[in-house]
């Protein structure tokens, strides 16, 4: 009776073991999915910055309104 226990405790450990691991590289994965998701969303959010393009089109109706004023 005390092997059966032994043997019932030793397998159950391996299989909290066992699940474990899984969790763990399982959760590895999706951090590292989510860090190139996020890489990609801050590459894509860089890309255009409102704050430029407000600059620009600031720059541009300057530009546009010295002309004008010019040609009066």
């Amino acid at each position: 009776m005390d092997r059966k226990k032994k043997r019932v405790a030793a397998i159950s450990a391996a299989i909290a073991k066992y699940m474990e691991e899984e969790a763990s590289v399982l959760q590895m994965t999706m951090q590292e999915d989510l860090q190139k998701t996020v890489m990609k969303l801050h590459v894509a959010v860089n890309r255009f910055s409102k704050w430029a393009l407000s600059g620009r089109l600031w720059a541009m109706e300057r530009r546009y309104n010295l002309q004008y004023r010019m040609n009066r």
